[in-house]
């Protein structure tokens, strides 16, 4: 069924992005944890190991080899999974990954908490080994994009499923951390290099998704969007100190180094400091094309 959705796509120029979780795995162990009262968050992530994601990406994988449709493999959290990844693309597939920034910086421990439903998301968070590895493949290329799959749903939303999993909207909130977290644990931590940086939030996703030369780059004929990043500004994230329109954040109390002091697109200034200065109807839809 896939190779039949696969081989138009293919032909057509697009890209296939897929949430890589094999359901088989984790609907049967879900059921057992739910029958057990098994609900919280931690339950959650036990029902999602690492082996279900793997499943699912060596699946879409056999895909990708029999259609030759380029696959973008999105949230990638895990070891197993980024073997499968690292596999498909020694092979010479057309495979891509991405990753986010809460898989690099919280643990499962954090879902063991009362709260621990502010950090429940698919695939969850998992643990310090997973986190390295992560770190790893982005810093040698096995991964390629640095995304966020921002979910900011309201604290009302996620409180609905704090005793039962099945009731939690799952996924966090996560635009605004993202190059700060990258550059104060990646950048600064010596992780990865500035540059990687460049090219993980910026040029590979316009280059991947069709957007370059327009986006991604500082070229002539570019649409002039630019940050300025103060690498020495020392700050505590929080609800008050970050401006997302979500009523809580999963990174309150995370101290960081480094921070945005000015945005501008297509060369207007729209960030200033704390002050944000865009009027509303200012985008713009941007056309892609793959390959």
């Amino acid at each position: 069924d896939y190779i039949d959705l696969t081989e138009p796509l293919g032909e057509a120029g697009g890209m296939l992005m897929v949430h890589a979780e094999d359901s088989t795995i984790i609907d049967r162990m879900a059921l057992d944890k739910q029958a057990r009262g098994e609900t919280r968050a931690i339950d959650h992530a036990q029902c999602r190991p690492g082996a279900a994601e793997a499943s699912a990406v060596r699946r879409i994988v056999g895909v990708a080899r029999e259609t030759r449709c380029p696959v973008y493999v999105v949230h990638l959290s895990s070891i197993p999974g980024l073997a499968e990844v690292t596999a498909a693309r020694e092979e010479g597939l057309p495979v891509w990954a991405e990753t986010c920034q809460h898989f690099l910086i919280f643990t499962e421990e954090l879902l063991k908490r009362e709260d621990g439903y502010k950090w429940l998301g698919s695939p969850p968070i998992r643990d310090e080994a997973a986190q390295e590895a992560l770190w790893e493949g982005l810093a040698d290329g096995r991964i390629s994009v640095m995304a966020t799959d921002d979910c900011a749903f309201s604290l009302e939303s996620k409180l609905a499923g704090a005793e039962n999993f099945d009731f939690c909207p799952e996924g966090m909130p996560g635009i605004e951390p993202r190059l700060t977290i990258m550059y104060s644990e990646g950048v600064a931590k010596g992780r990865i290099s500035l540059p990687q940086l460049v090219e993980l939030t910026a040029t590979a996703p316009a280059r991947l998704f069709g957007f370059a030369p327009q986006k991604g780059s500082l070229t002539p004929g570019s649409d002039a969007d630019i940050v300025l990043f103060d690498p020495k500004v020392e700050w505590t994230m929080s609800q008050e100190t970050l401006h997302m329109a979500s009523d809580y954040t999963s990174y309150e109390g995370v101290e960081v180094t480094g921070k945005v002091a000015k945005v501008f697109s297509r060369g207007e200034l729209i960030v200033d400091g704390e002050e944000f200065l865009a009027e509303p109807g200012r985008g713009r839809f941007v056309a892609c094309r793959l390959g």
